[in-house]
């Protein structure tokens, strides 16, 4: 049981360096500038 909750803590320690981490470096690296959404809404729209 106590390997268990080692492993976990090592786990969640390693998941939140890397989200820390992870945006530092790749700050350079931006790949898309914007995301547009086409969403129709109008009559026949096929919501149903």
């Amino acid at each position: 049981m106590k390997t268990w909750t080692i492993a976990r803590r090592a786990f969640i320690a390693a998941a939140l360096a890397t989200g820390i981490a992870g945006p530092a470096v790749a700050g350079g690296h931006q790949v898309i500038d914007s995301i547009h959404f086409l969403i129709p809404g109008g009559a026949g729209g096929g919501w149903d």
